[in-house]
Formats: C-alpha cells, structure tokens, sequence
C-alpha cells in the first residue's frame, strides 16, 4: 500500500508526522511473538503474583526507610511509583539533596 500525500509544504510536514505516529501506534505484531502468545497469556497469572509480591516488598522497604522520619507514603491506588509526603521545611531540591 502506498499513501500520497499532497498540499502546502507546511501541510504535509504536519500530516506526514501524523500518519507516522499512526503507523507505529498499529504496527502488526511479529511472527514470534503471535507464536508465543498462548504461553504468554498463560504465564501472565504467575507473572501478576509476582510482580504484586515485588511491589509489596517495595512498598514494605519504602515504610521501614520512612519511619521514624518525617516523611509519610501517601495510601497507593496502583501503579509503580509511591509518592511521599514530606514537611515543607525545605525546597525540592533541598530534599532531593538529602542536604
């Protein structure tokens, strides 16, 4: 299949980009991988465990480092991050430094 794209040179720069980010969003998958996808899907429930058990061991970490301090993880819905809440005694930077 080939697209043609036509107009104004500042036009087409744009849709050009457009169509580009399109084509990657719906790239087919590879041979391999299709291949591979009943095995893939029936490992994802031993995966999910794992990596539940992984975020609850970080998140165990993170508490035992916090207490004590000043700081307080606030409560996490999901995700991969934890998101800390510290007294404004100092800047950001100031914190990140640890100074």
């Amino acid at each position: 299949m080939r697209t043609v794209v036509e107009g104004p040179d500042a036009e087409v720069r744009a849709a050009l980009m457009r169509l580009e980010h399109l084509a990657d969003l719906y790239l087919s998958v590879a041979t391999p991988v299709a291949m591979a996808l009943p095995a893939i899907f029936e490992a994802t429930g031993e995966l999910r465990a794992r990596i539940r058990e992984r975020l609850r061991v970080n998140l165990r970490a993170l508490d035992g480092a916090l207490a004590g301090s000043s700081g307080t993880r606030l409560e996490a819905d999901g995700g991969w991050y934890a998101v800390v809440r510290v007294p404004e005694t100092r800047t950001d930077e100031a914190w990140r430094r640890r100074s």
